[in-house]
């Protein structure tokens, strides 16, 4: 026997009300059969749990960028950016240079390079000092 075609929410509607029940108390639950028995009205409670959910999930999403925006905006902010260090010392025995930042370490074959070129570069600057001294 195929329910394909058939409406089975007069048997479903209750274990439909019972998760709605679990997820989001029993007040809240007798609140809305409250409202529907004062306005006679009659929904399933399928379609309720689903747009519970989705307005609890926009909620949440919604809090979290606050959250995230004040962590943004706070005055803390420039601190957790000094926490940001150049490590000379390489524990993870990488080539290039390593930038640590909390625990992650980060390998920057770049900067290596242009260290090396910039310490080339004041090499040559001087000992040419040294020369025009002598």
């Amino acid at each position: 026997m195929s329910t394909k075609d058939r409406d089975l929410s007069p048997v479903t509607d209750t274990l439909w009300k019972s998760f709605y029940e679990k997820e989001f108390r029993i007040e809240c639950t007798n609140s809305v059969s409250e409202i529907m028995k004062e306005w006679n009205l009659k929904f399933k409670w399928s379609e309720l749990y689903r747009e519970k959910s989705k307005r609890v999930k926009k909620d949440e999403k919604k809090e979290d960028d606050r959250k995230l925006s004040r962590q943004i905006n706070s005055p803390e902010r420039p601190s957790r950016l000094q926490a940001f260090k150049h490590s000379t010392n390489n524990p993870h025995g990488h080539t290039a240079s390593t930038f640590k930042l909390s625990n992650q370490i980060i390998s920057i074959p770049v900067v290596k390079k242009q260290r090396t070129e910039k310490d080339a570069a004041k090499k040559q600057r001087t000992e040419s000092e040294t020369q025009r001294e002598n």
